[in-house]
């Protein structure tokens, strides 16, 4: 029998927003097939669980992502545009996979080798800091900078940009945002985020 990958695409669309709606723990595999339009039974020919489901979903994100974060860090040895580059396609494509977060989250806290052990799979580098690390000494050099572990600078772009999507349910309540201005808020997140990056570390 032959996979019909209409149906194959059609149950990922459903997954992603089953595991956006209710996350990874809550998913329920029938929760995917109702969203697909398919009985439980054809969902189990395609995918036999729901972990692994969410493993081709977050390996076909990740083989798109990382390649596009060490483009930005070969684009240029400019740390601050470096710095402008990283957030706003780090808010970008996390933006259009608002479900690996949490899933990311759980998973380095249970299991930190089997996310290294995906992006192995699908032949990245998920760190590509030594051009990272070079624009930094670069910027020290040239006085452009005030002293601070590089390390420490790119794990705070990291967590600014990435918190508005795993806080996302409390932030839409205490902001009181509905789903429209919760997007203008994380546009704003990709200029926001970088300047105050920038203004804390320049001279």
């Amino acid at each position: 029998m032959q996979k019909d990958l209409t149906t194959e695409q059609k149950i990922v669309e459903a997954a992603k927003q089953v595991f956006l709606e209710k996350g990874m723990a809550g998913a329920r595999m029938q929760d995917i097939a109702d969203r697909a339009g398919i009985n439980k039974a054809l969902l189990h020919y395609y995918f036999r669980s729901k972990e692994k489901l969410f493993e081709i979903i977050f390996e076909e994100a990740a083989a798109k992502f990382i390649p596009q974060l060490n483009e930005v860090f070969d684009q240029t040895d400019d740390l601050f545009l470096m710095i402008r580059h990283f957030v706003a396609t780090y808010i970008n494509t996390i933006g259009e996979n608002p479900y690996i977060p949490a899933f990311v989250a759980h998973e380095i806290n249970q299991n930190p080798d089997r996310i290294l052990e995906k992006f192995v799979k699908v032949k990245v580098d998920p760190f590509p800091l030594a051009q990272f690390f070079n624009a930094y000494q670069k910027a020290l050099k040239e006085g452009k900078i005030r002293p601070i572990a590089p390390d420490m600078l790119m794990v705070n772009l990291i967590s600014m940009s990435i918190f508005p999507f795993i806080g996302r349910p409390m932030i839409k309540i205490i902001l009181q945002k509905d789903e429209a201005a919760f997007a203008q808020f994380i546009e704003r997140r990709k200029i926001e985020v970088a300047e105050f990056a920038i203004n804390a570390i320049k001279i």
